[in-house]
Parts: C-alpha cells; structure tokens; sequence
C-alpha cells in the first residue's frame, strides 16, 4: 500500500520521508496536533517548515516525544494539473500529471478509511447515539468520579461498605422499622442470653407469642446473610435470577432487540445510521486517535468508509458524485470520473480536432480514411520519411503509400522533404489526399544544436558583424551601385568582378563606379614580375657602335630607348602615393571584422543545416518531448536562434563563401575567400585559381603609377617593352668596351 503519512520521533529540525507526492507544499507537517506553515524560505522561522526532495525542515525543533510529529500528504485538488483546450495537442505528461493527482487523492481517501485516522475528543455526547454505549464500552479499571454519577438511591446492586460510612452518621433513622438486627450487633451482646424487659418486645408480649416460637424447625437462624439467603434459595430448582449487573444490561437492551444478529446485520445497522460530518462539533477534537475498538464500535463520522461504503458512494453510476461513461462531462471538483468516462473524454476531445494518427514512415499510411467522418482535420504525424521527397508542384505523390496500389498524395509540400526527417499532415475529404502541414526535425539535430548551444549563441552575439560582412562583400558581374542590404555604398566596401575581369575590387569613391581593383589581375601580376626579375643586369654589350646602332647583344641601349615610355609608365606606377595595397589597408578593420569572429561563422557553417532545421521548427522542438533537456537549453537561447534564423541567407551565404583552413577548399566558386591559416593570407578565387589579396611582391603598389619602394633587381633576366626610359642620375654601366 502507498504511503501517505508517518509519525516521526519529536527532538529534531530535519526528518526524512519516503512519500511521493506532487508538489512539495502539498506535504503538511504537524506537531502534537498542531500544524505548521509550509514556506519556501531557505531558513523556515519557528512555526514553519520547508521541504527539499524527501527531507522536511523545520524552523525550530519538535518538542521531544514519540511519534508526535506527523508527515502526511494532502494533494492540491483546487488546481488542476492541465487544462486542455478544444484543438491543442494532448501530450502524455498532461494525461500522467491529471491520472496522477486522483491516484495520490485515492491513496490518501483509501488511507483515511483503512487507518484509525480520529484524533481524541473526535466526537462529543451528543455525537453518540443514545442507549448505544453498553457495559462492554466502558473499561474495568474506569475510575468514574462520584459528580459523573447521578444523585438518588443507589441501585439495589450497590453494596456500601463500612469504610464508605462515616463513623457516627448512622442516627436513629437511618434504622428501618422493619429491621432484623442480631443479638450480636448490639451492645452488649444478648447472645443466647435471656431477653429481660418491664415492657413489651416488638409491641407484643413474647409469652403470648411462644407458640409461634416453638414453630421454628430446628437449627434455624435468625443470623443468615444475604449471600446465605439467596444460596439457600437458589439451591431449589426454578429460582435462578439475573445478578444486579446482568439486570442491568438487560435494562439497556433495546426493544426487540434478538441475540442472534450476525456480524453483516450488526453492520448494516451501523451503516444505516452512520454519522454525518454535520453532526461533528469540530471545535471538541482533542488530537486523540480513536483505538481499532472504538472504530469498530461506530465512532467513526461520515467522512470516512469502510471499502465496500467507499465504493458505493464514488463509484455508483449516477451523476450526484461520479461522471460515468455516458454522463455528460463536467468540470468540477466535486464529481469523480470512472475511467471509461475518462477514455470517453478524451475521444470527444481529440474529435474536436478530428483525432490523431501516428504512422511509422510515408508507406504506412491507412487504407481507409483516418478522420472518424472521413473527412478533413485528423492529425497524421509521419515519424520519419525513409527517403527524400520532392514535391512536384507543391505535391508528392507515394506510390503504395497505403498498401499495395494506393498512391498517398500530399499537397501544399513547399519544398524537399528530406530522408529522416518527420513531418505533420492533415487528412482531407479524399482518400489518400493528405495536406501538408509542418516538418518535423530530426532528435538527433536538436540535439546537435543543443550541444552547439554555445556557437549558435556566439553566432548570435556576433550576428552584426556577420551582417554586415554580408552587407560590405559582394559578387557580381558588374559594379554594384548599393550595399546587399539596399544602403549607401560605403569607402572600404569589397567587389568581387566575376566576370572575365576576376578582380577583387574596392570601394573608393573614384570616377567611374566608384570601385578601384585591390591588385592587379594574374597578367599584370606576371608582367610585373617579369619586370622585378630583369631590372638590374649586367652583359658586355660589345663596341658601342653594336649597341647603339645594330643593337646587337641583349638589352642594347637602342631596345632600352625604343621601349624607354613603358619605363616611363613603370616608374610612374611605383611612384604612386596612395596604393590599392594601402585601400585594402584602410578598408582592413572590415577584414578583421570577419577574422575576429571567424571561429563563430565557422561554427555556423558547420552546424548551418542544424541551425535552419531548428529554425524552420521551432514548435516541433517544444514537442520533442524525449529531448526535453536538449530543448529546454535551444529555448532558453531562443531569441539568439531567431536572430540567426532571421539573417539565415546571410549566414548561409557566409558560411559558403568564407573558408578558413591550412588547405585550399575544395569546389570553390569565383569570389569565393580563403584564409590561409598556414601562411597566414586571405585569397579569392577567380574562378581557376587562388591569387594572394596581398601578393608577397615587396615594395611593389598595385595602381595606374606603380613605383618601386627599393632596387628593382631583375635578377639576370631581359628587360623587355620598356620604352623610354626617363628621370635623373640614371647610371648605366656598360662594363668592357
């Protein structure tokens, strides 16, 4: 049997309990009789208590005594532990918490009839029924004191001894005329001595009486007790009587009363004339227990039955206390429900919303229609789709869906149901036709996301760098003339030209659109290099006259002068000011931006199909029940997770276009960026290879003038196009002539 109180030993603050319950106030404390208050403080004040899983607290400790201190349990019945609502879903733990509550206020009504459960004083006088207390109710050894016993002439049971008599109170009246009094009980005793008198004995002269005297059989006494009288007497046959206390009790016997009665006819008595509560006078409970005689004796009140009363009275099929099957529901405190009337109420209620069906995967759908009426509202919940599912015109259509040549169609699918995800359909008028309501995501992508909880968060605190990345970089075929948001182009604003160009190009506010190239694209990269590789040289060029006017040997002086404006054009270039490489410099806290939260767009990238799944069903999260811890932490990070589900496209669009590893990436697409975390450089890709946005070409400024920052050292190579070759203290040494 469960247990719903225990008695504890008084002396203590803490005491330890093994009743369940539902709610920690729900279990009450009493001392000696007097109950404490429940409080949720850490430190309860003296009169109070608290309670911590299976250990109550007192605020100060219980007086000592033995088992005075009662633990019990009363379950809340005022508040209901759900409310459902007409078309809400109906989750197991609201039917547990509901079935719950009446199990423990069952447990707790079945203890109450089973335990003698009435404290002393429980019931007063006129509580008892009068001429129902017999002998038997009143214990031997009961000391009644004497202002308990009414005034009058004692019974002729009573028998007064000589300690009870005050010594010289008996008088002359107290002595009946009729009295016989023995020679021997007076002084002096006559013995058998002679009577002598002047007058008469008893008013008559004892002469005259002598005959009457001679009558008396021989050895008769005139000194038998009562005691020798009545043995006398019942010696002869036909003179038993009844004892002074066996007339009593048959005094108190009722009219008609039998000696006969079985113990089922005794109780149908009892029952037919049981206490009601209003009888009790609750100001008279004394905090005694009645003993399992006095209960058996009919001492208890209407508030508590035996199993077979209990029964009758909550479990009767009529709607005074009990809401049977068919009985109309009510919601009411009062009124107690069978379970067939509970499985009944949970039909009508899921009829409200046309009922629930759970299928296994997309084949396992019903041959008949779902819905009760064969119409539209059922709910289907597909557990899981075994394979991907590609809508055709917002349709899918299963073939054998529903057992062999019945093809299941679903409408209204916006887009791909992937394999193992589940998803929540509601039946329509026609067989086989399902609309398409929600998806359903993936435990196992909950989960994941809960265990990324910390990245999606920084992913979150961090989402306006991330959007404005997004905002800042774009790829196109041509200039674009506003930010990815729809605002003001701003200086240091990045441009990937993906058409034949494939520059990565940088807002400057320049003429034209305003875009100046970050480097130089591949061919002027070699061109450059070429130039770096062939500067300065040193060669016997022969006799002058071979170098100035055949132009024999390499790079004669007539090649130098014929190609002296290219010269002139690179001269020019490296003797620019302000350098694309100083733009990119500028525009570089925008670069950092990226870099200092990249760990975080990584983790988005990673995890991006667990952040659109948890994004796109965040009402199928609350339902995953079996996850619920998973949940409970997506939930409570819920406003960073729609923050990244509301900038999702720029997330995904970043977490596609921005790779940070040792290795190049593979599949890249033109614009794509890759951070080098070897060498520590960020690449784009033109749409065939990686190329350096910073190349290691030191001193070298990519603009229309680029100027060399030291020596070009052309390292033994040919300088060719150079055209004319212009400025001051220009040297050359023409070694051996």
């Amino acid at each position: 049997m469960a247990t719903t109180e225990e008695f504890k030993n008084g002396g203590s603050t803490s005491y330890s309990f093994s009743i369940e319950y539902l709610k920690a106030s729900d279990i009450k404390v009493e001392i000696d009789g007097s109950p404490l208050t429940y409080t949720t403080n850490t430190n309860p004040s003296s009169g109070q208590y608290k309670v911590v899983s299976t250990t109550v607290t007192l605020g100060a400790a219980a007086a000592a005594g033995s088992g005075n201190v009662h633990i019990f349990r009363e379950t809340d019945l005022d508040t209901s532990a759900a409310v459902f609502a007409a078309g809400s879903s109906i989750r197991a733990a609201d039917l547990n918490a509901c079935h719950d509550m009446v199990r423990l206020a069952s447990q707790e009504q079945h203890q109450l009839q089973r335990t003698p459960d009435i404290k002393d004083q429980a019931v007063t006088s006129a509580k008892i029924k009068d001429g129902t207390i017999v002998d038997a109710d009143i214990s031997g050894s009961a000391a009644i004191a004497q202002s308990k016993i009414a005034t009058g002439a004692l019974p002729s049971g009573i028998t007064v001894n000589s300690a009870n008599i005050v010594n010289g109170s008996i008088v002359n009246d107290d002595i009946s005329n009729s009295a016989a009094i023995a020679g021997s009980k007076i002084l002096p005793n006559f013995g058998s001595q002679n009577i002598v008198t002047t007058g008469t004995v008893d008013g008559r002269n004892v002469s005259a009486d002598g005959t009457k005297l001679d009558g008396i059989e021989a050895g008769a006494t005139a000194d038998q007790t009562n005691a020798e009288i009545k043995t006398a007497y019942e010696a002869n046959a036909n003179t038993n009587e009844f004892s002074d206390a066996e007339q009593t009790k048959l005094a108190g016997i009722e009219t008609a009363a039998t000696a006969d009665q079985t113990a089922a006819e005794i109780k149908t008595l009892i029952q037919s004339d049981k206490l009601e509560l209003s009888e009790i006078d609750t100001t008279s409970l004394d905090s005694r227990y009645f003993t399992e005689t006095e209960l058996t004796n009919g001492a208890l009140d209407g508030r508590y039955y035996t199993e077979t009363e209990a029964e009758a009275k909550f479990l009767r099929q009529d709607s005074t206390e009990t809401i049977a099957s068919g009985v109309t529901w009510s919601g009411t405190d009062s009124k107690v429900a069978t379970t067939a009337a509970i499985d009944a109420r949970i039909i009508d209620l899921l009829e409200d919303v046309g009922g629930f069906v759970p299928l296994a995967n997309e084949t396992s759908f019903p041959t008949a229609n779902p819905d009760i009426n064969n119409g539209a509202g059922t709910v289907v919940s597909v557990k899981a789709v075994s394979t991907n599912l590609t809508p055709s015109s917002g349709t899918v259509t299963i073939a054998n869906g529903a057992g062999t040549g019945n093809t299941v169609t679903i409408t209204g699918v916006t887009g791909v149901i992937p394999q193992g995800f589940g998803m929540i359909l509601e039946t329509t008028s026609t067989l086989h036709t399902y609309a398409f309501h929600r998806l359903q995501a993936k435990a196992t992508e909950v989960s994941t996301v809960a265990s990324n909880i910390t990245n999606v968060i920084n992913c979150g605190a961090n989402l306006s760098d991330i959007e404005n990345f997004a905002d800042l970089y774009q790829i196109a075929t041509s200039a674009p003339t506003t930010r990815a948001d729809g605002t003001s182009l701003t200086v240091g604003d990045l441009w990937f030209d993906s058409s034949s160009n494939q520059v990565m190009m940088v807002y400057d506010g320049s003429a034209g659109d305003g875009f100046s190239p970050i480097t130089p694209s591949q061919a002027t990269i070699t061109a450059i290099n070429s130039v770096s590789g062939h500067v300065t040289f040193t060669e016997d060029l022969g006799s002058i006259a071979d170098a100035v006017n055949t132009g024999s040997g390499n790079n004669s002086i007539n090649t130098v002068g014929a190609n002296i404006a290219a010269v002139n054009t690179v001269a020019s270039d490296l003797n620019e000011t302000v350098s694309e490489i100083e733009t990119v410099a500028g525009a570089i806290s925008n670069v950092n931006t990226v870099g200092n939260a990249i760990a975080n767009v990584n983790s988005v990238g990673s995890n991006i199909s667990n952040v659109n799944a948890a994004a796109s069903n965040a009402s199928n999260i609350n339902a995953a029940v079996s996850n619920a811890t998973n949940i409970n932490s997506a939930v409570s990070n819920a406003s960073n997770i729609n923050t990244v589900a509301a900038s999702i496209a720029d997330v995904n669009r970043y977490a596609s276009e921005y790779v940070i590893q040792s290795g190049s990436p593979s599949s890249p697409s033109g614009g794509d960026l890759w951070y080098n975390s070897t060498s520590n450089t960020l690449n784009y890709y033109t749409g065939s290879s990686w190329v350096g946005i910073a190349p290691g070409i030191s001193g070298v400024i990519n603009d229309p003038n680029p100027a060399l920052a030291n020596h070009l050292d052309c390292n033994d190579k040919n300088l060719t196009e150079v055209a004319t070759v212009s400025g001051n203290n220009l040297q050359i040494d023409f070694g051996t002539l």
